[in-house]
């Protein structure tokens, strides 16, 4: 018999990882392409991730048969390497808090009738986060993930089921 509150437990970090994974391209153009083209562009997505799937697969793989991270691995091939993943990670992360935390801001409902601003609502919201992480560390971040991974799978399958 499967023990479900072990298999809950489990999934918490494969969660955070598709969690991190999901971000307004996810939550707002695939939906808005979705509803612009239905299933025409089906194909693309299958594309995009045939070609992806490897740098995701190859680098588990690394770090499983050397023990090392892959920081350490591309230390070994130069410190340009490291250099340059650290710059990308850098801009990306940067972009993508910001593009992120911009679109929560504007699609967060404004419970006090219109009294703050979109500056005022993205600080709150990184304000928020960051006391998610810094207060109750990980087991704060996994229970919130799993709940916000949950609505938002219910939410698709339930989207998605009319039109099958």
């Amino acid at each position: 018999m499967v023990n479900v509150r072990r298999v809950w437990q489990v999934i918490g970090p494969g969660l955070l990882m598709a969690g991190a994974a999901i971000g307004v391209s996810h939550v707002v153009q695939s939906t808005r392409a979705g509803a612009q083209f239905g299933l025409a562009l089906l194909w693309l997505v299958v594309v995009v991730n045939v070609l992806k799937y490897p740098f995701f697969e190859y680098g588990h793989r690394y770090t499983a048969a050397t023990g090392e991270t892959l920081l350490q691995g591309y230390r070994k091939m130069g410190s340009a390497y490291l250099w340059a993943f650290l710059g990308l990670n850098l801009v990306t992360a940067i972009i993508s808090i910001a593009g992120v935390t911009l679109v929560t801001a504007v699609l967060v409902p404004d419970l006090l009738g219109g009294a703050f601003s979109l500056d005022a609502k993205a600080a709150s919201l990184l304000l928020l986060c960051f006391t998610l992480i810094a207060v109750g560390q990980y087991k704060w971040l996994d229970g919130t993930i799993k709940v916000m991974m949950t609505v938002l799978f219910l939410a698709t399958v339930f989207a998605v089921l009319p039109h099958w």
